[in-house]
């Protein structure tokens, strides 16, 4: 095995470490009152709190088939993912339409990730790793579109409730 198995399991673990690094927030924020007065809101973070836990799920099981069950990460890699939890934490803004905003963001990162794994496992013959990553790719997709679509509603609402000093 050549160095372009590494890349390729180092690309699976990083999207790994981002997908699960979302999803807590995102469940935390499930709980809060706020969502429960937009349910399209609710709906789409439901949706997308599942297709994380999913995506998990199956890079996991990738993961392993790619020989790498159980891998150790180098201290740039922990790195990485540690910074990525910490900003995981402030995913939940004061309001949904910033958190939307921020899940908007990170969802975008992890949608490029899953481009660039496509493209290398394309470009070193991994045709079922590509394969899965352009199907995630689309699925996260899907969901940005949502969110993009949300948004300028959540926004006039966030600043409905703005008060303004006079």
């Amino acid at each position: 095995m050549g160095n372009d198995i590494l890349e390729i399991r180092a690309h699976v673990s990083d999207i790994i470490s981002a997908n699960r690094a979302m999803i807590a927030p995102i469940v935390a924020q499930l709980r809060t009152s706020e969502v429960d007065q937009f349910p399209e809101a609710r709906w789409l973070l439901e949706r997308l709190a599942h297709t994380l836990n999913v995506h998990v799920d199956e890079l996991t099981e990738h993961l392993g088939r790619l020989g790498g069950a159980g891998l150790t990460q180098s201290s740039a890699e922990m790195l990485a993912s540690e910074l990525m939890n910490a900003a995981a934490r402030s995913l939940n803004a004061q309001t949904l339409a910033r958190s939307l905003r921020n899940y908007y963001t990170a969802l975008s990162l992890t949608h490029a990730e899953s481009l660039m794994l496509e493209t290398n496992a394309r470009a070193h013959g991994y045709s079922s790793t590509a394969a899965m990553a352009t199907r995630h790719r689309e699925e996260l997709a899907t969901i940005l579109a949502s969110i993009r679509d949300m948004l300028p509603a959540a926004i006039k609402e966030e600043i409905a409730h703005v008060r303004v000093a006079t």
